[in-house]
Order: structure tokens, then sequence, then C-alpha cells
């Protein structure tokens, strides 16, 4: 039954997709078709136009140079742009392995566990593999790429890939130590059913890391442990808000990562102690001065919250926690996405009034 339920799941996102990549690609052609318009009509009414003076101080018929500037970098996004962040010990990675379904393949337990930024993107089982990115001045080069395809016999890698993966994550003892090592973004290409859905995953190691990664119109999504949020939560927050600051197209998702299912009582239904823990944590991050401000006032006013669970456990509760939880942050992130293409939709009509 959950499979089933997974599928229809599934479908529902990648009709999404398809609908999402159709509504920028429109956007797209008739900003194209519309700045060619413009050009044309400036062109052929400029001597006529610089007669009409009276008229000239009145009526502007023409988009200024800053907002063709913003019709002109509208680009449809070939990829949706997920950034997992958050503290050490808010169970980063096991979410990310949960969220892509190809087993556990990250290293975990380790002192200050992913120690280099980390892209996920897809590719099928023959062309898994990693590739090893270099700050340059202004973008990534790629120095290596190593082919991992033959570790992947199913979409579950054997523990030889485990192995591999931590030694490019995991600074050792004979690491040497160097701006060049913590700056590389290591990319794992891997056969990933949530990343064969258009999106790529970012593992942040912490929020300055920021400005070794090229992304565009990103969606923050920002893990905590606790409920009542502690002081290292909140100081993590204030640093990637900073960080994140100069991207006017930004967006935070909150998800309280540790909800134990061991504290649901027996005469309580899955839906009833799924509410009363959302709105519980949700106060909770309510609370908080400096968070409180990106949300809404209500939680069913709100589509940047929810909850999860970290823990290795199948039980009922958990699962549709975890279904629901992954349903919200992916209309969140479309609607993110869209929500550009909005903006550009607008320009021309602000400048009519």
């Amino acid at each position: 039954m959950a499979s089933a339920s997974h599928r229809t799941s599934d479908d529902f996102v990648k009709r999404l997709i398809r609908s999402n990549k159709d509504i920028q690609l429109s956007t797209y052609s008739i900003i194209s078709q519309f700045r060619d318009l413009q050009k044309r009509f400036s062109r052929n009414v400029a001597s006529v136009y610089s007669h009409l003076g009276t008229v000239k101080d009145v009526v502007n018929i023409f988009l200024d140079d800053e907002k063709m500037a913003t019709l002109k970098q509208f680009k449809a996004m070939d990829k949706i742009e997920l950034v997992v962040c958050g503290k050490k010990s808010s169970g980063k990675t096991s979410f990310i392995q949960q969220l892509l379904q190809c087993g556990t393949f990250l290293p975990i337990g380790f002192r200050n566990v992913t120690q280099r930024n980390v892209k996920f993107s897809y590719a099928p089982i023959e062309q898994v593999c990693l590739l090893i990115h270099r700050l340059g001045k202004d973008s990534h080069s790629t120095a290596d790429r190593i082919d991992v395809s033959s570790f992947f016999q199913t979409r579950i890698p054997s523990k030889t890939f485990n192995d591999i993966i931590q030694h490019y994550l995991i600074r050792r003892d004979d690491t040497i130590e160097s701006e060049d090592w913590t700056s590389c973004l290591v990319e794992i290409c891997i056969p990933s059913p949530f990343l064969q859905l258009n999106i790529e995953v970012y593992d942040i190691a912490e929020p300055i890391d920021m400005k070794n990664i090229q992304i565009t119109r990103p969606c923050f999504l920002f893990l905590y442990d606790n409920a009542p949020i502690s002081d290292d939560t909140q100081k993590y927050y204030e640093e990637l808000k900073l960080s994140i600051c100069n991207m006017t197209n930004g967006a935070i998702f909150f998800l309280n990562t540790k909800v134990d299912v061991n504290d649901m009582l027996h005469d309580v239904e899955i839906n009833e102690f799924l509410d009363n823990e959302r709105h519980h944590r949700y106060e909770h991050l309510k609370n908080v001065p400096t968070m409180n401000n990106e949300l809404p006032r209500t939680l069913a006013e709100c589509d940047c919250f929810d909850i999860f669970s970290v823990k290795p456990c199948e039980h009922p509760v958990t699962i549709t926690m975890r279904k629901d939880a992954i349903d919200r942050i992916f209309r969140f992130a479309f609607e993110h996405a869209l929500r550009n293409t909005q903006q550009k939709v607008k320009v021309p009509s602000v400048s009519a009034a």
C-alpha cells in the first residue's frame, strides 16, 4: 500500500515538474517576443516620439533600462536547486539519504561528518561518478571525474562505494590542510529517483561556504533538531541569513528533524498525532524572534514548515510523516521556482502605471 502511495506521489511530482517547465518556457518565449517587439517599436517611432514633447512628459511608452535588464536576465530553469543546511547533528546526512533513496552511502558518526560541500545530481546506473570541482575565479572547473559505476549493480551501492565517498568527503589525519581542499565541491552523480525529478541537492558544511557554490535561485532547507530552539541553532540560522542576504530569490523551508514517534499515545490516530506535533513545534519556532519574521501567524497559513524523523524506523507514523514532509518540500521548491517567473511577467505592467 505504501509503495502504491509513493508511486502516486511520484506521478504527481512529475506532472508538477512538466507544468513548471512548460510555464517557464512559455514565459521565456513571451518575454523574448516582447523584447523584440519593444526594440522594433522603439526604432520605428524614435523620430516621431522626439517631437511629442508634451505627450512625452506625461506618458511613458518605454520600459526603463532597469526593467529591460530584468527581463533580459530571465531564463527558464533547468533544475530545481535545494540547499540542505543546518548545524552539526541536525540530521542532515540521514535526511539526505532518506530523501535520495539510494541506501546509506554517506559517512555518519565522524567528527564534523561532511567536511566538504557536496552536490547530488542524477545519473543512470551506468554513468555513476564523482566530479571534483575546484573553485575558479568565475566558475567551478571540473578537475577530476571518478567513474564508480561498477559499484552500482542496482540503485543501492556496494560498501566499496561508501569507502570511496568517505575518502573524498572526510579529512583524514594525513590530509594536507589547505583552502583548496575545503573549497572543492564534490558532486555525486547517482541514480536517485528524487534527483531524477529534475532536482539538484546541495549539502553545505557551513553558511560561509555558500561563496564556494554557484547557485542561481536556490531553495534553502533549514534542518534543526530540538523543538525548543537551542542557542547554537539560532546562531547558525543568523549566519545563514547573513550568507544569503544578497540572494533576492532565496527562500527558506524549516524542517524539525527529531520527532520521536515513541511519544505517540496508543489511542491517538496517526493524523491527530502528526497535527498536534506540527502545531506544538511550530509554536516553538514562532517564539524565536530571529525566525518568526519568516513565518506566517498560524500553521494553517504556513507552507514553509514541517516535521520529520531521521531515526531508522519503519513505523506507519514515521512513513506518513516523511512522505507528507517531502511532499510539502516539493511544493515549496516548485512554487518558489515559479515565483521568479511571476515577478518577470509583472514587469511590463508595472511600467504602464
